[in-house]
Protein backbone atom coordinates (compact mmCIF):
# COMPACT_ATOMS: atom_id res chain seq x y z
CA UNK A 1 0.00 0.00 0.00
CA UNK A 2 1.18 3.52 -0.65
CA UNK A 3 0.02 6.89 0.74
CA UNK A 4 -2.55 7.69 -1.94
CA UNK A 5 -3.59 4.18 -2.82
CA UNK A 6 -2.73 0.57 -3.25
CA UNK A 7 -1.10 -1.80 -5.71
CA UNK A 8 -1.59 -5.57 -5.58
CA UNK A 9 -0.03 -8.19 -7.85
CA UNK A 10 -2.29 -11.22 -7.66
CA UNK A 11 -3.05 -14.69 -8.87
CA UNK A 12 -6.83 -14.48 -8.75
CA UNK A 13 -9.16 -17.37 -8.18
CA UNK A 14 -12.93 -16.85 -8.40
CA UNK A 15 -13.18 -17.45 -4.63
CA UNK A 16 -10.70 -14.63 -3.91
CA UNK A 17 -12.65 -12.00 -5.85
CA UNK A 18 -15.08 -11.29 -2.98
CA UNK A 19 -12.28 -11.07 -0.44
CA UNK A 20 -10.34 -8.59 -2.56
CA UNK A 21 -13.56 -6.65 -3.22
CA UNK A 22 -14.04 -6.07 0.52
CA UNK A 23 -10.39 -5.05 0.89
CA UNK A 24 -10.70 -2.54 -1.99
CA UNK A 25 -13.85 -1.12 -0.41
CA UNK A 26 -11.96 -0.54 2.86
CA UNK A 27 -9.06 1.14 1.04
CA UNK A 28 -11.47 3.40 -0.89
CA UNK A 29 -12.96 4.53 2.43
CA UNK A 30 -9.46 5.24 3.78
CA UNK A 31 -8.85 7.34 0.66
CA UNK A 32 -11.84 9.49 1.58
CA UNK A 33 -14.70 7.91 -0.34
CA UNK A 34 -18.12 7.84 1.30
CA UNK A 35 -20.07 4.57 1.67
CA UNK A 36 -21.75 4.93 -1.73
CA UNK A 37 -18.56 5.60 -3.68
CA UNK A 38 -16.54 2.94 -1.86
CA UNK A 39 -19.30 0.42 -2.63
CA UNK A 40 -19.27 1.38 -6.32
CA UNK A 41 -15.47 1.08 -6.46
CA UNK A 42 -15.75 -2.35 -4.83
CA UNK A 43 -18.33 -3.47 -7.41
CA UNK A 44 -15.96 -2.29 -10.15
CA UNK A 45 -13.04 -4.21 -8.64
CA UNK A 46 -15.24 -7.30 -8.40
CA UNK A 47 -16.21 -7.23 -12.08
CA UNK A 48 -12.68 -6.50 -13.33
CA UNK A 49 -11.09 -9.17 -11.13
CA UNK A 50 -13.65 -11.76 -12.22
CA UNK A 51 -12.52 -11.11 -15.78
CA UNK A 52 -8.89 -11.66 -14.81
CA UNK A 53 -9.82 -14.92 -13.07
CA UNK A 54 -11.75 -16.11 -16.14
CA UNK A 55 -9.77 -14.75 -19.07
CA UNK A 56 -6.33 -13.77 -17.80
CA UNK A 57 -3.25 -15.81 -18.61
CA UNK A 58 -2.60 -17.87 -15.46
CA UNK A 59 -5.25 -15.69 -13.74
CA UNK A 60 -2.51 -13.18 -12.92
CA UNK A 61 -3.14 -9.48 -12.70
CA UNK A 62 -2.18 -6.23 -11.04
CA UNK A 63 -4.80 -4.07 -9.36
CA UNK A 64 -4.15 -0.47 -8.41
CA UNK A 65 -6.42 1.97 -6.63
CA UNK A 66 -5.29 5.54 -6.27
CA UNK A 67 -6.71 8.87 -5.22
CA UNK A 68 -5.78 11.64 -7.61
CA UNK A 69 -6.18 15.28 -6.59
CA UNK A 70 -8.52 17.22 -8.84
CA UNK A 71 -9.33 20.80 -8.00
CA UNK A 72 -10.60 20.91 -4.42
CA UNK A 73 -11.46 17.21 -4.50
CA UNK A 74 -10.20 13.82 -5.55
CA UNK A 75 -10.96 11.22 -8.15
CA UNK A 76 -10.47 7.51 -7.53
CA UNK A 77 -8.84 5.52 -10.31
CA UNK A 78 -9.03 1.74 -10.21
CA UNK A 79 -6.88 -0.08 -12.77
CA UNK A 80 -6.49 -3.77 -13.52
CA UNK A 81 -3.75 -5.04 -15.85
CA UNK A 82 -3.35 -8.60 -17.05
CA UNK A 83 -2.35 -10.68 -20.05
CA UNK A 84 -4.91 -12.54 -22.14
CA UNK A 85 -5.37 -14.37 -25.45
CA UNK A 86 -5.92 -12.65 -28.82
CA UNK A 87 -9.56 -13.79 -29.08
CA UNK A 88 -10.38 -12.11 -25.79
CA UNK A 89 -8.63 -8.93 -26.88
CA UNK A 90 -10.78 -8.78 -30.02
CA UNK A 91 -13.91 -9.25 -27.90
CA UNK A 92 -12.77 -6.48 -25.51
CA UNK A 93 -12.20 -4.06 -28.37
CA UNK A 94 -15.71 -4.74 -29.66
CA UNK A 95 -17.25 -4.42 -26.18
CA UNK A 96 -15.61 -1.03 -25.65
CA UNK A 97 -16.71 0.17 -29.12
CA UNK A 98 -20.26 -0.89 -28.32
CA UNK A 99 -20.23 0.70 -24.85
CA UNK A 100 -18.76 3.93 -26.22
CA UNK A 101 -21.41 4.08 -28.95
CA UNK A 102 -24.28 3.55 -26.50
CA UNK A 103 -26.12 6.75 -25.60
CA UNK A 104 -27.24 5.40 -22.24
CA UNK A 105 -25.18 3.02 -20.07
CA UNK A 106 -28.27 1.53 -18.39
CA UNK A 107 -30.06 0.95 -21.69
CA UNK A 108 -27.01 -0.81 -23.09
CA UNK A 109 -26.62 -2.94 -19.95
CA UNK A 110 -30.29 -3.97 -20.05
CA UNK A 111 -29.99 -4.69 -23.78
CA UNK A 112 -27.13 -7.10 -23.04
CA UNK A 113 -29.07 -8.79 -20.26
CA UNK A 114 -32.06 -9.32 -22.56
CA UNK A 115 -30.26 -10.33 -25.72
CA UNK A 116 -28.40 -13.29 -27.05
CA UNK A 117 -25.21 -11.21 -26.80
CA UNK A 118 -24.71 -12.63 -23.31
CA UNK A 119 -24.27 -16.07 -24.88
CA UNK A 120 -20.71 -15.01 -25.72
CA UNK A 121 -18.31 -14.97 -22.77
CA UNK A 122 -17.66 -11.65 -21.08
CA UNK A 123 -19.17 -8.26 -21.53
CA UNK A 124 -22.06 -8.11 -19.10
CA UNK A 125 -19.81 -7.39 -16.11
CA UNK A 126 -18.01 -4.63 -17.99
CA UNK A 127 -21.31 -3.05 -19.03
CA UNK A 128 -22.44 -3.22 -15.40
CA UNK A 129 -19.63 -0.87 -14.29
CA UNK A 130 -20.76 2.34 -16.02
CA UNK A 131 -24.44 1.44 -15.51
CA UNK A 132 -24.45 0.54 -11.81
CA UNK A 133 -21.16 1.88 -10.47
CA UNK A 134 -21.18 5.14 -12.45
CA UNK A 135 -17.48 4.71 -13.23
CA UNK A 136 -15.99 5.74 -16.58
CA UNK A 137 -14.04 2.94 -18.27
CA UNK A 138 -10.97 3.13 -20.49
CA UNK A 139 -9.16 0.34 -22.33
CA UNK A 140 -5.47 0.18 -23.18
CA UNK A 141 -3.91 -2.67 -25.15
CA UNK A 142 -0.22 -3.42 -25.67
CA UNK A 143 0.40 -6.81 -27.27
CA UNK A 144 -1.38 -9.36 -25.08
CA UNK A 145 -1.48 -6.99 -22.09
CA UNK A 146 -4.85 -5.49 -21.23
CA UNK A 147 -5.32 -2.51 -18.93
CA UNK A 148 -8.82 -1.44 -17.95
CA UNK A 149 -9.15 1.71 -15.88
CA UNK A 150 -12.26 2.93 -14.12
CA UNK A 151 -12.48 6.52 -12.92
CA UNK A 152 -14.92 7.90 -10.38
CA UNK A 153 -16.36 11.35 -10.48
CA UNK A 154 -14.69 14.04 -8.42
CA UNK A 155 -15.59 13.91 -4.73
CA UNK A 156 -14.71 15.77 -1.57
CA UNK A 157 -12.86 13.42 0.76
CA UNK A 158 -13.98 12.93 4.32
CA UNK A 159 -12.02 15.02 6.85
CA UNK A 160 -10.51 11.85 8.38
CA UNK A 161 -8.96 10.89 5.01
CA UNK A 162 -7.25 14.24 4.47
CA UNK A 163 -4.90 13.82 7.45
Amino acid sequence: MFRNGLELALVISPRMVSVIRRFVEEIAERLGADDDLSSRVALTAHELLENVAKYGVASEGVLTLEARPEGEGRRLLLTVTNRTMAGHIDRLRQMFRDMDAAEDAFAYYFHLMNSSAVDEPGGLGLARIPAEADMRLALSLVGDEVTISAASGVFTPSPEATR
